[in-house]
């Protein structure tokens, strides 16, 4: 409750990675990190155990509102300024179109950009994009279309948080 009440003053919120999951707190309607994703609380940072910094940003983008707004949030709040972005779509009839806007909007924020695209399910191809290009941080949006977590976190926005290794920017 103290985390949601402190959500409405705050632009950003950091979680731990493992602790999303370990006590399988999405499982039950009134798990901690649901209450905090219905509760509107976002963008959240879900940092790895380790530190790293952040120079290499993989950016999963399909077109969706969810996924602009955490493109827009990223490059708009200057938090990792000098980071190199690779914007990928996958499995997506027009991903060679939507990555070149989204590297557009990206490159006139001032970031390097690079683009890829694939025919793979996202959920297997994310994490597989992060591991190949060494990516530092996983940018992503996720939908909020009810209240089980796998709903309000969308299914491939679940599997990157329960299988990443790196941090994970998500939004909302």
């Amino acid at each position: 409750d103290r985390f949601i009440d402190c959500g409405r003053y705050h632009d950003l919120a950091v979680v731990g990675l493992a602790g999303l999951f370990e006590y399988e707190a999405t499982e039950h309607p009134d798990g901690a990190v649901l209450q905090i994703l219905e509760a509107g609380i976002r963008p959240i940072l879900a940092v790895a155990e380790s530190h790293r910094s952040i120079e290499r940003v993989l950016m999963l983008y399909d077109g969706s509102m969810e996924s602009a707004k955490a493109m827009k949030h990223v490059a708009q709040s200057g938090l990792w300024p000098e980071a190199t972005l690779r914007i990928a779509c996958f499995d997506h009839p027009d991903a060679e179109s939507l990555v070149d806007d989204a590297a557009g909007y990206c490159h006139a924020h001032g970031f390097t950009v690079e683009t890829t695209t694939g025919t793979d399910a996202p959920d297997d191809a994310a994490l597989a994009e992060a591991t190949s290009w060494n990516a530092d941080l996983l940018v992503m949006g996720s939908s909020a279309q009810g209240v089980l977590a796998r709903v309000v976190l969308g299914s491939t926005a679940r599997h990157v948080l329960q299988h990443a290794d790196l941090p994970v920017f998500l939004h909302r």
